[in-house]
């Protein structure tokens, strides 16, 4: 808590030091009209920003003080495994603000929004799903150079049922930075502040009611109803300030297929050994299959698939 307030605190006092000189060098009303632009479409973003990391860091001490420190560093530790489909959110953020600022006024931006939502859920999916079936394989592989150690002790292994929600809530707070372009495109950046915010006071109730029922998976579920209900806030609020009429059909396939992975991967208790990574590798083959065959691809991807794989065979 004390690293996050020294954080504040030092972006705080660099904005406060150069406020004066920023003062000074405006010339002229443009500029300070500019300037007064610029502060309502970007202030509501701050506060927003720090709800964020709310969201990501608040569970830990309200668990702590539910439960005990024991519980909360098997939480902490398979919680940290959800870094690998952070980092692709983080880097499709940083890629995808830019693109969309650029791209707003030509005439196609709505249906490529679509499209990108698109494929950003489907390769999420199947990131979401790779990881799950095969991260308590993953964990037990040795680290190069590092004398044998994983990615966690194996004391902390019975916290690895909560990684597919960390995973799929992560694939959730993607999905949120996609619905969330046309507010910034449209400069209702206000809405963005209350919805992140609306998103945290969620996540410490969510974390007060469900930590004492079902401990980890509570703190887990938490994070999840967090970004689900940012997600769902951005696609009721975008239907107003910025419509656009996402691909319904297709996402609601690759939903179809991932739910049938995932109850196969719940219900069916997978064999030992060598047959749960082979039964593993049939859950991810029938949610290909189940791609395939409801008719997520259409006629032109399809070609431009074949192409690039006849081009990868050359």
């Amino acid at each position: 808590v004390f690293i996050f307030v020294a954080g504040v605190l030092s972006s705080a006092s660099s904005t406060l030091l150069l406020i004066p000189d920023t003062i000074t060098r405006l010339r002229g009303g443009a500029e300070r009209r500019l300037l007064r632009e610029l502060l309502i479409y970007g202030l509501p973003t701050m506060p927003g920003a720090v709800a964020i990391m709310l969201i990501e860091i608040i569970d830990k001490p309200i668990m702590l003080k539910l439960t005990d420190a024991a519980t909360v560093g098997v939480y902490g530790m398979n919680y940290k495994l959800g870094i690998f489909m952070m980092l692709i959110v983080t880097v499709f953020r940083y890629a995808w603000q830019p693109f969309y600022l650029q791209l707003s006024q030509k005439d196609d931006t709505r249906a490529l929004f679509a499209r990108v939502l698109t494929y950003f859920v489907l390769i999420g999916a199947v990131i979401v799903l790779v990881l799950s079936l095969f991260m308590q394989d993953i964990v037990r592989i040795p680290i190069p150079l590092t004398d044998g150690r994983r990615l966690i002790h194996p004391d902390y292994y019975a916290g690895l049922g909560i990684v597919p929600i960390i995973l799929f809530s992560y694939l959730w707070a993607g999905i949120a930075q996609i619905l969330n372009a046309g507010l910034y495109i449209q400069k209702k950046t206000l809405y963005v502040l209350w919805t992140t915010l609306a998103g945290a006071g969620i996540n410490v109730l969510t974390n007060l009611l469900l930590i004492p029922l079902w401990g980890i998976y509570g703190g887990a579920a938490a994070t999840f109803a967090a970004y689900f209900f940012i997600a769902a806030t951005y696609w009721v609020i975008g239907r107003t300030v910025y419509p656009i009429q996402y691909e319904y059909g297709r996402l609601l396939r690759i939903a179809v297929a991932l739910s049938a992975a995932a109850l196969c991967w719940y219900i069916i208790p997978p064999p030992d050994g060598l047959g749960q990574f082979l039964w593993n590798v049939a859950i991810l083959l029938l949610f290909a299959m189940t791609l395939w065959f409801s008719g997520l691809f259409n006629a032109g991807e399809i070609r431009e698939l074949r192409a690039a794989f006849r081009r990868r065979r050359t």
